[in-house]
């Protein structure tokens, strides 16, 4: 490894983790895809579009800190490929979620200087609003 890539990854260290999930994000949208990448995901589309309301399947943690969020609710974001193929999904979440998440969600994401009000999902935990139901579900926090 070159001396410039080891300082680059010393940098992206020292990164908070938001911003670290950013730089990634960002690598992986401008990283070119192999034929055989590019083949396998011709015809695949993401199942959910930037400024749908989607909500958090039931039982569904908080890769951070392992929180129950089935049930939290927000807008996408952004729509990203991941490293294994999979759709990953920026989700600003709603009022009425950031209310029900409470204080202590805010505090802890404070602490680990991430984002309150966006969560980072994959495809197989969202579910769109129009097919789940009732916005008006309880909320599950554990």
């Amino acid at each position: 490894m070159s001396t410039a890539a080891r300082q680059l990854l010393q940098s992206f260290g020292a990164l908070a983790e938001a911003d670290r999930r950013e730089v990634l994000l960002e690598l992986l949208r401008n990283t070119p895809e192999t034929p055989y990448e590019a083949k396998k995901m011709r015809n695949k589309t993401s199942k959910f579009r930037e400024e749908e309301v989607v909500r958090v399947l039931p039982g569904v943690r908080d890769p951070d800190f392992g929180t129950n969020i089935g049930g939290w609710s927000g807008k996408v974001g952004k729509v990203e490929r991941s490293d294994d193929g999979s759709w990953l999904y920026m989700i600003r979440l709603d009022q009425a979620t950031l209310s029900a998440a409470g204080d202590d969600y805010a505090e802890k994401c404070e602490d680990e200087n991430l984002n309150f009000e966006i969560l980072f999902l994959e495809e197989k935990y969202l579910e769109s609003v129009d097919d789940a139901g009732s916005k008006e579900d309880t909320f599950l926090l554990a």
